[in-house]
């Protein structure tokens, strides 16, 4: 690229040129004028994108199209006109936001028709899991399957306090399945806060580590991987809630208090 003033091509593209359309156009205002082929070395872009891109910015009137020894011969017209081509573009973009703006609640519907498509979303790192955490208020039981030991050397024993604090306060019940690891501390601390709203069963200890929780509320399902950074995968489908919900009921008859 020969072009002396890249800023301003820089500007264009924040402004909404493309960076061809950018590029073409500051070539030809620097240069005055110039056949495609010298407007492409100048840009430094292929012929054939550059006569495309001039044709382009033609139709726009953003430059002149004139007729010189028997070719195409272009010149940029005044930038009041490249101003114009923005504030053009930026209207039909108004437009289309209004138009979908317009038929979102039908493409809504149309989403919302198929009940079997779980909905997935990808948490990662301390802030965004605890938004898991937050998002359990809404459920009357939370069904875990749960590592508690090393979910409290990941993420803060202080979040947890204030998280089971709320849930008694809504009446939320949580309903846990503990690795053994997790057996004296602190799921003994988690019965003394929530009393009759927590019950437990504790897997044999050839799982005293599984490095993950699990949880279920409503159509909710969560895999909390305690990794470093610590991630939660959240699936909203009420198929797959119900699975895991038959699941834990199957190991908590299995296993001890």
């Amino acid at each position: 690229m020969r072009i002396i003033n890249k800023n301003l091509v820089k500007k264009l593209e924040k402004s909404g040129f493309s960076e061809n359309e950018a590029a073409v156009y500051v070539a030809l205002l620097e240069l005055g004028g110039a056949f495609p082929s010298a407007v492409a070395e100048y840009a430094g872009m292929k012929r054939t994108t550059a006569y495309n891109t001039l044709i382009k910015l033609s139709v726009q009137g953003i430059v002149n199209e004139i007729e010189k020894r028997n070719k195409q011969f272009y010149q940029p017209e005044k930038p009041q006109k490249a101003v114009r081509y923005v504030d053009g573009k930026k209207r039909r973009a108004e437009e289309s936001l209004e138009n979908v703006q317009a038929i979102l609640p039908e493409m809504d519907g149309l989403y919302g028709a198929n009940g079997s498509r779980p909905q997935v979303t990808y948490y990662e790192g301390l802030d965004e899991v605890k938004e898991v955490f937050l998002q359990m208020y809404e459920a009357k039981i939370i069904y875990g399957l749960a590592d508690t030991k090393n979910l409290f050397e990941v993420m803060s024993a202080e979040f947890f306090t204030d998280w089971r604090n709320e849930l008694r306060k809504r009446k939320i019940k949580l309903r846990d399945i503990v690795t053994a690891n997790s057996a004296e501390y602190p799921t003994k601390t988690i019965a003394l806060e929530l009393q009759e709203l927590f019950s437990r069963r504790v897997l044999s200890d050839e799982y005293k580590n599984i490095g993950t929780d699990i949880l279920a509320w409503g159509d909710k399902l969560a895999l909390i991987s305690l990794g470093n950074p610590i991630t939660a995968t959240v699936i909203n489908n009420p198929g797959i809630a119900l699975t895991f919900r038959i699941m834990h009921e199957i190991i908590w008859k299995a296993t001890k208090v």
